[in-house]
């Protein structure tokens, strides 16, 4: 009777493992189109400013749990304010999202936005000294 259940239990746990994974399979295009129009809109927005510079662009990848993700680090010559207001509105115009929220503490500076599990975060990390992380995520 034990071995019949821990089969049952065993084939019940392949057969959601399996589903899972075909469900990922298929939504991961959705989601890395999502997050690659994103990038791209930053990406033209950084190189066409000329107080600001590009250091590297990701080439996105799967993340954790299923989904999309990707980043673009980039130098601003701009004051803090000056490069969240050229940043975020038009990622915000994209995504139809108003809300930005501020996380702030001595390590870490973080504006964030999106819906549901699409979002946006442009963070720098200690004292601003003008160097940024646009990171985006798409998930399931």
């Amino acid at each position: 009777m034990r071995k019949k259940l821990l089969l049952i239990f065993l084939v019940c746990v392949a057969i959601l493992f399996v589903i899972t994974n075909i469900r990922n399979t298929m939504q991961r295009p959705l989601h890395q189109e999502r997050v690659n129009n994103l990038i791209m809109v930053a990406k033209d927005r950084i190189q066409n400013n000329n107080q600001l510079e590009i250091t590297e662009v990701g080439s996105g990848g799967p993340v954790k749990g299923g989904g999309w993700g990707n980043h673009i680090y980039f130098k601003s010559y701009l004051s803090e304010n000056q490069t969240v207001d050229f940043i975020i509105p038009p990622l915000q115009s994209i995504m139809g999202d108003r809300l930005v929220g501020k996380v702030s503490d001595s390590t870490l500076t973080s504006y964030q936005f999106g819906f549901s599990n699409f979002g946006v975060n442009l963070l720098y990390r200690g004292k601003y000294d003008g160097i940024w992380e646009l990171r985006v995520i798409s998930l399931p």
